[in-house]
């Protein structure tokens, strides 16, 4: 569970993350990872779970990451923490400093809601695979988007 400065990845999610995230572990499944490390998937993983609605309360503690190394995130650690809170209770009372556990329980709620989901689609690809499709999913073109792409190709 959430404390101050920590989250944590639920056990059972773990086995994913490890597959997510790059170490240099000659025959390990993480040497396909797409993260550099876990904060970067935590990140990922909270948009994730924020985009589908898809929250998740941690039962057994996994691996712990420290907030403050989310919030470094060089290009808006900080920013995605601050905005999942007030997008998730409509307050920006959530960003005063006795709300700092509260702030945790959300992105950790979202960032296990986020991989839980990256799981039941991932099957037996590769990290990659699993994330290249999660974006392909988002940003495919439908049947009738198509259509109009074929009539303004045949045009020019």
């Amino acid at each position: 569970m959430a404390t101050r400065n920590r989250i944590y990845i639920d056990k059972k999610l773990v086995p994913l993350a490890d597959r997510l995230v790059f170490r240099n572990i000659p025959g390990s499944e993480s040497e396909q990872g797409v993260f550099r490390d876990t904060r970067e998937l935590i990140a990922f993983a909270a948009t994730i779970g924020y985009k589908f609605s898809h929250k998740r309360t941690v039962h057994v503690n996994g691996r712990e990451i420290k907030l403050s190394a989310v919030e470094r995130i060089q290009l808006g650690g900080i920013e995605l923490v601050e905005a999942l809170a007030v997008a998730e209770t409509g307050d920006i009372e959530i960003l005063s400093k006795e709300n700092e556990v509260r702030r945790a329980e959300i992105l950790e709620k979202y960032a296990n809601g986020g991989l839980e989901r990256i799981e039941a689609i991932s099957g037996d690809r590769t990290a990659l695979e699993e994330i290249v499709n999660i974006i392909k999913a988002e940003y495919a073109i439908d049947d009738k988007q198509l259509e109009v792409v074929d009539l303004l190709s045949e045009r020019l």
